[in-house]
């Protein structure tokens, strides 16, 4: 007989004496998952706890004038972008940290219009 409560299990071993229990408790891997960002806007989490070999998602939400850095710091393993403004990491296996960044928009500082309408 095994029970596995994600940390620990029963082993049911036979003996010449009748069954042993033997209890083994076994930490299962749990990483801290920590994200950082700059000024210019909001992330939906500033820390994950997950089990290892899970992955996390950070929505971000660029404050108005702002957009979203697509360069991705940090310790954590490589992930992707999987919609413009939701970043998945790769696999997590230890505790790490990742960082977000915004950017201005520029604009127009006479006009007050994007650079982008400017440009045809």
């Amino acid at each position: 007989m095994v029970v596995d409560f994600n940390y620990g299990c029963v082993e049911n071993q036979p003996t010449n004496h009748g069954t042993t229990f033997i209890l083994r408790l076994v930490r299962v891997g749990q990483s801290l998952v920590t994200a950082n960002v700059n000024f210019g806007g909001e992330i939906n989490h500033n820390s994950l706890s997950l089990l290892n070999g899970q992955v996390a998602e950070f929505t971000l939400t660029p404050n108005e004038g702002y957009k979203i850095n697509p360069r991705v710091k940090g310790s954590c393993s490589q992930g992707q972008w999987i919609n413009e403004n939701t970043y998945q990491t790769g696999t997590i296996v230890s505790n790490c940290t990742i960082e977000f960044g915004f950017n201005e928009i520029k604009r127009n500082a006479r006009k007050g219009l994007p650079v982008w309408l400017l440009v045809q």
